[in-house]
């Protein structure tokens, strides 16, 4: 079947149809039929022979095949899926070389078009044939197929393995073509009755709200999907590879939820017919359904009862022939007879009319109005069989009827139906897969003679098969039946042969006719344009100028149609604007009389008429896609905000008077005024709260929401605030000596006195006139000290500027704002039931930044406060560590001094001085941010500074001790320079001071900054950086700051702010500490050097030089003693013990070893031994001499025991000890040791004792 050209030269493309079914929805054969005993029905019975194969008939559909030219594949396109596809599938696609399925159109949404949906899974499921199949579908059927088979929209549905079929949905609309992807022609839906339905109640839900009704012109409803339509959980998730598109573009499920599809404007939508007042009452509505117009060679309607007018319209504006018939004036409602579609498909059940289907009737009337080439008819029930059906196709035909066929009653009975004579149609029976051909060469191989040797060869297989044993060549009966029936078919082959030669003869003839038609046409038509070409050049030689530099006459004349428009649109932008400035002016005239001293609704009707006004012309000018708001649309919103100011100054100018008597804005003595005023002061601030009032109900009717400032608020209270601003204005913003930079406090405490001046007259007699208006949840108060806070404000943002060229008055501003806030607070201020509160529609109290907040949330401003409270800071700092008496302790020579505890150094308490200093300025910002910044920037590095201050004296003491004499920053006592001795600046009692104040200095900070660490305001803060991500970034990367633990993450944060730092002076500190011991140590022992070299000299000891202190002892004694008295002076008990402690048993280790264990073995006389244990005490009255009233002897312990043990007298207990501590047990051995008073030593140290003895 190849289709007619559509234009001159255009070549049409090759096509092919074939009936994958024909039936109606129960398919053919009836199984009641033919498992009845006997078999009574003709037509299903007969399908159980060969002679009857054509009255088996599944589900109707078709399938339209675009055959390729070789250079692109060919494109199958199913129409309807029904209960029996599969198995035409299986008969069909085999047999005529199909496979892939491109796109599946459905009619509407019965079972016997969709319910094959599922069978497509075999095409789609692993991507064994396809990836995916189109399905083309009315929005009403794809929303029953969602309904019937949720799974087959979204695979969320699927149950058991979930192997369902892929789809792409894309939804048409009527009358609406569209294409599909490789094929070159447009496919037409068109709608078409198929029975109806009754709706008893509006939600009857087998009636959906989107159901097509026809209404003048029939057009399917959008596509409205209903809250069933599943929706995607998430980007990722399963939505069955599907698609929704409106006539091929595709578009996400979700998104044709949201917003379905847009009604195309020339569609009506759709209504019910229920009127909103009257009770539902149950009316037939046509159940409407798709056919469909393929290019212009092809009708199918295969599900049909009635066909509205407009489908009519449809059928006829796209046959071939339509622009023809237009140009030659046809009013016929049947196609002519030059341009024709090549083939209709028509439904028809049975001969007589059904609800939902054609009878015979209604199939030959739409036959013989669509007056196509060939009319197949479709959807057959089983009463009639195949060959009625021809038969009675033949007779409307016009052919003349055999006695035969006569006979048939149901031949006669469509006799009796269908008219006698008129035009004959060519209509015949479609049968389960008749094949539409469209290929030349297969019309090539049908045109060609017979082969007589294949006839031969397959007539031998047939009777091979069927005539196998003697028995069957017997029944010869069934071969003469056979024969009979193969004649039959044979002439009834060549009669068709014979009429289609007829046929192609008479098409071959027109054709011509129609081709010469054409040419002449074209002919006629290239004449045409060149007479047009000839009158364009013409005009276009009379428009152009002489002077070819000049504009045209064309161009003239579009120029000055475009300022037309433009003029004609700024006259009506004018008239608008001229009523709208009339409307505003009337608006504020009507406030203004004389008779409108009191408030009522119906002085703001000329302002109403304005605000309707503005809003209606707002709706033209602007639309819905968010693009710029118009210059006018602006201007006419702030001519209503500019009306509605001007009215409400009016009634503020009234209160302003009305207060003034009263002696506002000073404190006001009720009693002490005439009654007069105060009603009339009553009366014009309830009229300023009542004027507010309407105009909320305005803005609320006329959904305006003009923009706020900071000082939107109760009207009456504004009017009262007015003249407090301009008092302050006078005071602070003028040349006098009241307005002085350096002087902020004064204008704070200005505005503080205010608030507390006119508490009780806000509290006692303005709240209960609030109380009584809409206005009750506003408290007074707390709006009126609000409505104060911008008058601070501008004040504020005109100083600073001129102020951060004065960093120290830039700070004093700072703190005193906050210091104003502050006292806000304590009066009892919030924002809870204030105008900002009720505007927001805050139900949680919002937190009020304060007046400081105007600086602080100024980036720039913020900045350049920080960078002069740092530089403020260093600069105290370096004053601090430069100063003279900067490492002398604080409180020298005060016998006040607490021995509880250390004394520190004077740049130590200046420091901790400094840094609470700064603590308590910034403490009070609202927020920690802020704080953490000031931490981090200011104080933090002070305190690292101090460290590396400290760490670098002792770096440089522990040098110039060791002789390597350089200048080392950060000595304590400045630099080393020429002529000093470097030996004097780290020796003796000065370098024992110089390590006491480094000491003193890291363990005052230390000991500061652990109490800084346990005070609420530093925990709060830890906490906090803890809790905020930005916060614990910032901390986290600084050095010497701990690390943070995440809120989130702990069930409670440990630590506080300082553990770092803490731990780093504590460092220092026990440094400090070491080098003290080792100081001490290191120097006495240097002088008990004299006495180490002579103590062996003397040969013999008198009893005089028992109680005689050496001379080499003399030294080391008084050092020690020196030292001692030193930290006993400077240190407190607690401290002066522990490093007492560790030098003692330094010492004392330290005589024992050269004196006993290593270097007097073998050389101590008896005499010497008892010396040596006299000097050994001497160690320890040194001790008590420096440090009296405490206990010194536990450190020499070691000492003193070695004493003991070489001062044995000689003979008999000497052995006695010898051989205890060798050869006795440790039990008797330590019994000895309790005897003696030796306690420290263990055995093998007191063997070591006695092996100094020269008698050992």
């Amino acid at each position: 079947m190849t289709t007619a050209a559509t234009s001159v030269g255009a070549s049409a493309p090759t096509i092919e149809f074939i009936f994958h079914g024909t039936g109606t929805s129960s398919s053919l054969p009836n199984i009641a039929c033919i498992t009845s005993d006997p078999i009574t029905c003709e037509t299903c019975g007969s399908t159980l022979g060969p002679a009857g194969q054509k009255n088996k008939r599944r589900n109707t559909g078709g399938i339209l095949r675009v055959l390729g030219d070789g250079q692109s594949p060919n494109r199958v396109i199913v129409i309807d899926v029904g209960k029996t596809f599969l198995s035409a599938a299986y008969d069909l696609f085999p047999r005529y070389g199909l496979r892939r399925i491109d796109a599946v159109i459905l009619t509407h949404p019965h079972a016997d078009a969709m319910n094959g949906l599922d069978d497509l899974r075999g095409w789609t499921l692993g991507k064994s044939i396809q990836a995916h199949i189109d399905i083309y579908v009315s929005a009403f059927t794809f929303k029953e197929v969602q309904r019937s088979f949720p799974y087959l929209v979204a695979k969320e549905f699927a149950t058991g393995g979930g192997d369902v079929p892929e789809f792409r949905w894309h939804i048409i609309k009527e009358n609406e073509p569209f294409r599909i992807m490789g094929v070159d022609f447009d496919i037409t839906p068109i709608v078409v009755h198929h029975g109806r339905l009754f709706m008893t109640t509006e939600g009857d839900r087998h009636t959906p709200n989107d159901t097509p009704i026809p209404s003048g012109t029939a057009s399917p409803a959008k596509a409205q999907f209903n809250s069933g339509t599943p929706k995607s959980s998430s980007p990722g998730s399963q939505r069955n590879s599907i698609e929704i598109s409106a006539q091929g573009d595709p578009v996400s499920v979700d998104a044709v939820n949201m917003a379905a599809l847009q009604l195309s404007p020339t569609h009506k939508p759709i209504t019910r017919l229920t009127l909103p007042n009257q009770a539902p009452t149950a009316k037939p509505k046509p159940y409407l359904c798709f056919g469909f117009i393929f290019g212009d060679f092809m009708v199918y309607m295969s599900d049909v009862s009635h066909i509205p007018n407009d489908t009519w319209e449809t059928i006829q504006s796209n046959s071939p022939g339509f622009g023809n018939q237009k140009n030659s004036g046809s009013s016929s409602g049947v196609a002519n007879q030059t341009g024709r579609y090549r083939v209709l498909v028509v439904d028809c059940l049975r001969l007589e009319p059904h609800t939902s289907h054609f009878g015979i009737q209604g199939a030959f009337d739409a036959a013989k109005r669509v007056n196509a080439h060939r009319t197949y008819m479709v959807g057959f029930g089983h009463r009639i069989p195949h060959d009625d059906w021809n038969s009675i196709g033949e007779y409307l035909e016009g052919r003349d009827m055999n006695e035969k066929q006569l006979e048939r009653p149901n031949v006669l009975g469509a006799m009796g139906i269908l008219p006698q004579g008129g035009e004959p149609v060519w209509i015949r029976p479609a049968y389960d897969g008749l094949r539409l051909l469209g290929n030349k060469e297969e019309i090539k191989t049908l045109l060609s003679p017979p082969d007589v040797s294949l006839s031969e060869t397959r007539a031998l297989e047939y009777l091979d098969s069927n005539f196998v044993s003697w028995e069957s060549i017997e029944q010869l009966s069934r071969l003469d039946a056979e024969v009979e029936r193969t004649r039959v078919e044979a002439q009834d082959l060549e009669k068709r042969l014979g009429e289609s030669q007829q046929l192609t003869y008479s098409f071959i003839s027109t054709t011509n006719h129609q081709t010469k038609s054409l040419i002449d046409y074209a002919q006629e038509l290239s004449l045409k344009r060149h007479l047009m070409v000839d009158e364009i050049s013409a005009l276009h030689d009379e428009l152009v100028p002489a002077n070819q530099e000049g504009a045209t006459l064309l161009s003239e004349l579009e120029e000055l149609q475009k300022r037309l428009k433009e003029l004609e649109g700024a006259k009506s932008y004018l008239q608008v604007l001229e009523r709208a400035l009339e409307l505003s002016e009337r608006g504020v005239q009507a406030i203004k009389q004389p008779a409108t001293d009191r408030f009522s609704t119906t002085i703001l009707d000329p302002f109403k008429d304005l605000s309707d006004f503005v809003s209606r012309a707002n709706e033209l000018l602007t639309d819905s896609s968010g693009s710029e708001i118009p210059m006018i649309a602006r201007f006419l919103g702030n001519l209503r905000s500019s009306t509605w100011k001007d009215i409400k100054g009016v009634f503020t100018n009234r209160l302003a008077e009305a207060s003034e008597k009263l002696g506002w804005p000073l404190p006001i003595n009720l009693p002490a005024s005439s009654v007069s005023d105060v009603e009339a002061f009553q009366q014009t601030f309830v009229d300023l709260l009542s004027l507010q009032a309407e105009g909320e109900a305005i803005q609320a009717r006329s959904e305006v929401s003009d923009n706020k400032n900071e000082r939107d608020g109760l009207y009456s209270l504004e009017a009262l605030v007015l003249p407090i601003a301009l008092r302050f204005k006078f005071h602070f913003d003028s040349t006098r000596p009241t307005s002085r930079l350096d002087k902020p406090e004064w204008y704070f405490t200005h505005i503080l006195n205010i608030s507390h001046e006119h508490r009780g007259f806000i509290e006692h007699f303005i709240q209960p006139l609030i109380d009584k208006s809409p206005f009750h949840d506003i408290n007074a108060q707390n709006e009126f000290t609000r409505l104060l806070f911008p008058i601070l404000a501008r004040k504020i943002r005109k100083s600073v500027p001129q102020l951060l060229a004065q960093p120290s008055l830039l700070a004093h501003t700072i703190y005193q704002s906050l210091l104003f806030d502050a006292a806000v607070r304590e009066s009892g201020f919030t924002l809870v039931n204030t105008w900002e509160c009720r505007a927001t529609k805050q139900h949680k109290a919002k937190e009020w930044p304060g007046v400081a907040d105007v600086v602080l949330s100024h980036k720039s401003w913020f900045d350049e406060w920080m960078e002069a409270e740092r530089h403020f800071t260093e600069h105290q700092y370096n004053e601090i560590i430069i100063s003279p008496d900067a490492f002398a302790f604080s409180n020298d020579g005060n016998e006040d001094f607490q021995q509880a505890d250390i004394r520190p150094t004077n740049s130590a308490r200046r420091i901790k001085a400094l840094l609470e200093q700064v603590t308590e300025r910034y403490q009070p910002l609202p927020h920690y941010n802020q704080r953490a910044r000031f931490l981090i920037t200011v104080q933090v590095p002070i305190l690292e500074a101090y460290y590396g201050r400290i760490s670098s004296s002792l770096d440089a003491f522990e040098t110039l001790s060791s002789s390597f004499v350089r200048a080392v920053p950060g000595a304590l006592a400045g630099q080393v320079g020429a002529g000093v001795d470097a030996r004097k600046l780290t020796s003796g009692h000065e370098g024992l001071q110089r390590l006491l104040k480094a000491y003193a200095s890291a363990f005052a900070i230390k000991s500061a900054m652990q109490e800084w660490g346990d005070s609420i305001f530093f925990l709060e803060l830890w906490t906090e950086i803890n809790e905020k991500s930005a916060l614990r970034a910032k901390v986290d990367a600084h050095p010497s700051l701990p690390h943070t633990t995440p809120a989130s993450t702990a069930e409670e944060i440990h630590g506080t702010l300082f553990d770092e730092l803490i731990s780093q002076y504590v460092s220092i500190v026990t440094r400090a500490e070491d080098m003290i011991i080792r100081h001490v140590c290191s120097e006495v022992e240097v002088e008990l050097k004299g006495y180490f070299a002579k103590q062996w000299e003397s040969g013999h000891d008198n009893d005089d030089n028992l109680v005689a202190i050496p001379a080499t002892l003399v030294s080391p004694l008084t050092t020690l003693t020196t030292h001692l008295s030193l930290l006993v002076k400077t240190l407190p008990s607690s401290a002066t013990a522990s490093l007492y402690r560790r030098i003692a048993s330094s010492i004392a280790s330290h005589i024992l070893q050269r004196s006993v264990f290593h270097f007097g073995r073998g050389r101590m006389i008896p005499s010497r031994g008892v010396v040596f244990a006299r000097e050994a005490h001497l160690w320890v009255e040194a001790s008590q001499l420096a440090m009296p009233n405490r206990r010194v002897e536990g450190p020499w312990q070691r000492l003193l025991d070695g004493a003991r043990l070489v001062s044995i007298p000689e003979g008999a207990d000497f052995e006695a000890a010898k051989d205890t501590i060798w050869r006795a047990s440790n039990e008797q051995c330590a019994e000895f040791a309790e005897a003696i008073g030796v306690r420290s030593l263990d055995r093998k140290e007191m063997q070591d004792a006695l092996r100094a003895r020269s008698d050992w």
